[in-house]
């Protein structure tokens, strides 16, 4: 039976809400997230889990030898363990919404950075094609956005910077308020146009920031 093969059970674990831009970055970016490692689950190229909503196996855990070879590693064993053993036989999700685990959020920008920065470093041992896929979804977007600001810098092209934005926007429009709404971030979608730019502006930042500053701290 196909429900025998699954040794990886994959979750999903959003953030309460609080007060600020701040709170809705975090809970917008995780949502991004979230759509994004369950989506490719889905399709049948698992590559990472949330530690504080996944199962699997003991049986793969010490076939595996557990965490052993990411113990060097400051942070995102549990996100590695399912990168390096995941597949698509093996690996299923469940986003009901009694299965959600809540959690606090960082209510400052330094910790959330600190946080954002050590999941950049797990990132760096993933499997190449998932890194090639990431990659590149991130390069799209922010391509994406160069060239919309750039055709709308120039009187004869700026016309079709705002029709590109639109139609974008259109069909995010039909797509992101189902989606916010089946993982609990429902009020979310009257501003996820402007979060997902600061979204974008955030993690272009961040992974700069990630090439200068190495070292890494838990806090």
């Amino acid at each position: 039976p196909a429900d025998e093969q699954v040794e990886i059970l994959l979750g999903y674990s959003p953030y309460f809400k609080k007060r600020g831009l701040l709170n809705a970055l975090i809970r917008f970016e995780t949502f991004f997230t979230a759509v994004n490692y369950l989506s490719f689950a889905l399709k049948g190229m698992p590559y990472m889990g949330v530690g504080r909503n996944m199962a699997y196996k003991k049986s793969l855990f010490f076939k595996s030898k557990g965490f052993a070879a990411h113990m060097h590693i400051p942070s995102g064993d549990d996100d590695l363990f399912v990168n390096a053993n995941a597949n698509a036989t093996n690996t299923t999700i469940q986003i009901h919404r009694d299965t959600h685990v809540w959690s606090e959020p960082k209510t400052s920008f330094l910790t959330y950075l600190r946080q954002k920065k050590r999941h950049i470093g797990a990132g760096n041992f993933y499997k190449a094609k998932h890194k090639f896929v990431l990659s590149f979804q991130i390069i799209i977007q922010f391509a994406f956005y160069a060239l919309a600001i750039t055709l709308a810098c120039f009187p004869n092209t700026h016309f079709i910077a705002v029709g590109v934005f639109l139609f974008s926007l259109l069909v995010r429009c039909f797509v992101y308020p189902k989606l916010l709404k089946r993982l609990n971030y429902g009020e979310l979608r009257w501003w996820f146009p402007i979060l997902d730019i600061i979204l974008m502006v955030f993690l272009v930042f961040n992974a700069i920031l990630s090439i200068f500053v190495k070292k890494v701290q838990w806090k």
